[in-house]
């Protein structure tokens, strides 16, 4: 009996020393894998966090491709100060106009700061970097490397940006100047006036009656594809122009692209312009059927009166919501009486300073209401007046006059259209590409419809300051 519990006992004895290795092997290696995954997700978040800090510097300039290196490697250094153990090297990064470009779509620092326009996203790849490899002695034991190299990768960019999906032509130079006889010098004075591409702060324009090209009345205004950049040839199998696709574009004022300024965009000329029910809710107007807004995603500006001909602050009193469409002139493109040196009559310039006054030429200071005379001259009559101004300018007052609250939660400033201003002439053809110079603001001044979309020139936008959230996409 005691021969054999001493027979059994040195079996087990004999079973658990040769199991011993293979068990401490096993808790070796599921030590190591652990040690892998953790090492994994540390270079995950490293990438993740230094992809999302140079995206955010990317406007298209070689200044943010500069800055996005320099953030980078600010993140870089925070991540190795929370225990990252790698050395940062500019290697590790680099651009692209695209989430998911091919690899040699991607640029390097020094490639993309050459050739900025269109750079929206960057990638981070730890596999440029130096750092320690995990030991990996059990892992060697059953045929795996020794030591083990883990890798992450990451691409951030901007989800999309704040630009209403109607483009019209740049009607001049980035900037300009105005000279106004008799408007004086100094504080206030409006002498000499800044134009941005053609553009006159104050005065409110129907963005459906213009056009870059001299001696000619047709207008050129185009829908933009809020989804699909252009480039490489004109349009393309998909219709994002129609307007069951750009109704809620329209709604929101934004849309799908992670560049505009610099970039070809994909337009279409329409025959006539259908979606003016969309930008109306702005003015809490939402109209119905499938293609009208909600509340909840294109929400009312915060003061819905409208400025056009009746009860405004002006005398004489403004015939329409914007200045009037000039005459073909061989040296002028189709604008505004209110571009020309003098316009018929004071009710011809339509609103003036709903949303912000005129600009000086030097410095870009608001010139004095006292100077309209010089700013604003006439053929005949008497020279547009504004004796029911009151302080501040009209859309920020809460006059019955000049306020209407919504029937919804407002959001201010929803008024304000940015719109992207192309360089014209734009090639022929209903579906056609042009690039983007710049952003423009327009406030809008009443709702909008098939006869015009009337909004005040409030200055061009910095795109930056215009975009959605970074967000990773890989």
């Amino acid at each position: 009996m005691h021969c054999a519990d001493a027979r059994q006992r040195g079996a087990l004895l004999i079973v658990f020393a040769l199991l011993l290795p293979v068990a401490l092997g096993a808790a070796g290696v599921a030590l190591e894998l652990s040690l892998v995954y953790q090492r994994k997700a540390q270079l995950q978040n490293y990438a993740d966090a230094v992809a999302l800090a140079a995206a955010r510097s990317l406007n298209g300039t070689t200044a943010g491709v500069n800055d996005a290196v320099l953030k980078a490697a600010t993140a870089a250094a925070d991540q190795a100060a929370s225990g990252a153990a790698m050395t940062w090297s500019p290697d590790a990064l680099s651009f692209s106009a695209a989430p998911d470009a091919a690899e040699a779509d991607w640029r390097n620092a020094a490639a993309a700061a050459a050739a900025p326009a269109g750079l929206a996203y960057a990638r981070v790849d730890t596999r440029e970097l130096d750092m320690a490899p995990v030991s990996s002695a059990f892992l060697a034991l059953v045929g795996g490397a020794a030591p083990v190299s883990a890798a992450a990768r990451a691409v951030a960019g901007r989800a999309g940006t704040r630009v209403t999906p109607l483009a019209v032509c740049a009607m001049g130079d980035p900037t300009a100047t105005r000279s106004n006889p008799g408007g004086g010098t100094g504080t206030g004075g409006g002498a000499t006036e800044l134009l941005q591409y053609g553009f006159r702060f104050g005065v409110s324009y129907n963005l459906l009656k213009l056009n870059a090209a001299k001696n000619t009345v047709t207008p050129e205004y185009f829908l933009v594809d809020p989804i699909q950049q252009g480039g490489g040839g004109p349009g393309g199998a998909v219709d994002h122009t129609a307007d069951a696709v750009l109704a809620p574009f329209m709604c929101s004022g934004t849309v799908q692209l992670p560049r505009v300024t610099g970039a070809t965009l994909r337009l279409r000329r329409p025959a006539s312009f259908t979606l003016g029910g969309q930008l109306n809710s702005r003015f809490s107007a939402y109209g119905t059927g499938a293609l009208a807004c909600l509340p909840a995603n294109a929400p009312p500006d915060t003061n819905v009166r409208e400025y056009n001909s009746t009860g405004s602050w002006m005398a004489p009193a403004p015939a329409a919501a914007s200045a009037a469409p000039a005459a073909a002139d061989s040296d002028q493109p189709y604008n505004t009486v209110a571009d020309r040196a003098i316009a018929p009559d004071a009710a011809s310039y339509g609103p003036l300073w709903a949303y912000g006054t005129a600009r000086q030429a030097a410095g870009g200071g608001a010139i004095s209401r006292n100077r309209w005379p010089a700013l604003y001259p006439v053929a005949t009559g008497q020279a547009p007046t504004a004796p029911a101004y009151g302080s501040g300018t009209p859309y920020t007052q809460t006059t019955v006059a000049n306020f209407l609250a919504p029937t919804e939660p407002g959001l201010a400033l929803r008024r304000i259209l940015v719109i992207p201003l192309v360089s014209c002439p734009v090639p022929p053809g209903a579906d056609t590409q042009a690039q983007v110079l710049a952003l423009a603001q327009f406030f809008m001044m009443e709702q909008a419809g098939a006869a015009g979309v009337r909004g005040e020139f409030a200055g061009v936008a910095d795109e930056s300051t215009l975009a959605g959230a970074v967000e990773l996409y890989r």
